[in-house]
């Protein structure tokens, strides 16, 4: 069986399946995660991490998740016992290899401002989801108190899809290459 691609020259007829074709599974990117905080023990003080989560193509939807992983035998909504809060904007990389720009607020543009996280006390983390706004989304998470002993790890998990599409499987594989989210500082410990 053969499907046809459309081009300004007419369809062109490909093999089902053939690595320019849209056969075959969900496109979906989950790079590693990223350890942000440790939490280890009842410390105050003031830790800041900021972390970087390339958005390559503008076909693509961007998933950034902070997730708080309890440790063993630990709620899932350990995170709402802390202070954190988290800054998070897009960026659009200066010309000519210049210093990355901050260009919109996110969730709410109109904000401006670090929102807690967790919103609420049933929550366990937070999630945004956009269709490329920037060259990046950049985070910045401040912990301001851990007067709660509960151990675990605030974790950033991204995901990557086409927005409404399938992608030529060479497009994608050279999208995905770009898209490994990270730390701008160092991972915060608290003891």
């Amino acid at each position: 069986m053969r499907d046809a691609t459309e081009t300004d020259k007419g369809p062109i007829w490909e093999p089902r399946g053939s690595p320019s074709s849209y056969a075959g599974p969900r496109q979906i990117w989950r790079p590693r995660p990223v350890t942000l905080v440790t939490f280890n023990g009842t410390t105050t003080g003031t830790k800041t991490v900021r972390f970087r989560v390339p958005t390559p193509d503008s076909r693509v939807r961007t998933k950034v998740a902070l997730i708080g992983q309890p440790a063993p035998g630990g709620s899932p909504t350990f995170l709402s016992l802390k202070t954190v809060t988290l800054l998070l904007q897009a960026i659009e990389d200066a010309i000519n290899g210049g210093m990355p720009i901050p260009v919109t607020s996110l969730p709410d543009p109109t904000v401006g401002t670090a929102i807690a996280i967790p919103e609420h006390s049933q929550l366990g983390g937070f999630s945004y989801e956009s269709v490329s706004i920037g060259d990046a989304i950049e985070g910045t998470i401040t912990v301001t108190s851990n007067s709660n002993a509960a151990h675990g790890f605030l974790m950033l998990q991204a995901r990557y899809q086409p927005d409404g599409q399938r992608l030529p499987w060479d497009e994608w594989r050279e999208i995905v290459s770009q898209c490994n989210p990270g730390l701008l500082t160092a991972a915060a410990v608290i003891k």
